[in-house]
């Protein structure tokens, strides 16, 4: 918790699916490159030797999106729906690097988040040795555009007033009853 109490909101960097890029020493220098503090999620604690310093906060296993993406500046992940979504609902800009192997999802959504414009898509080869410029460079560009901070509240804004169940039940009721299913089902009965 203090280390969110800083004055500026810390960069998250979520390492899931792109765990072999962010070595320690990757994290260091990005931490350095962008005078910045980072809150580093390894969801299932796969870095090893790595440790929270003055910095760097590095949280191992489940963090609560809802509570921390409303205490960042911009976050950087994979690229999947789940996340991206988080993100859009708390209006914080994101870059995504999405982990293409597997025929996951993460490529689709990552050019989504870019072509409605709250966010990035980095694509840098995996064993490309300006992997960590190429970041540092997206972070800073995302950080001082004013126009994606301003689409992704704006995004939230849309996302966080829909009555979801609401729009759900009425979807769902109009379809019985255009397809006349309660009809079909008395007379089956």
């Amino acid at each position: 918790m203090h280390f969110l109490a800083g004055k500026s909101r810390p960069v998250l960097i979520s390492v899931m699916w792109n765990i072999r890029r962010f070595t320690k020493e990757a994290i260091t220098e990005i931490s350095n490159l962008l005078g910045s503090r980072l809150i580093i999620h390894d969801l299932r604690g796969e870095m090893k030797g790595m440790s929270s310093t003055d910095d760097i906060c590095y949280l191992k296993g489940p963090v609560p999106h809802e509570w921390l993406f409303k205490r960042i500046s911009v976050a950087v992940h994979h690229g999947g729906l789940g996340i991206c979504t988080n993100c859009i609902r708390a209006g914080i800009p994101m870059i995504t690097i999405p982990f293409d192997e597997g025929g996951n999802d993460h490529p689709f959504y990552a050019y989504q988040i870019s072509k409605i414009g709250v966010g990035v898509r980095l694509a840098i080869p995996r064993t490309s040795e300006l992997f960590v410029s190429k970041l540092v460079a997206a972070i800073k560009k995302v950080l001082s555009q004013n126009d994606m901070k301003l689409r992704a509240v704006e995004l939230s804004n849309i996302l966080n007033a829909e009555d979801g169940l609401q729009n759900a039940l009425k979807f769902i009721f109009s379809e019985v009853e255009r397809h006349n299913i309660l009809q079909r089902q008395n007379q089956l009965t």
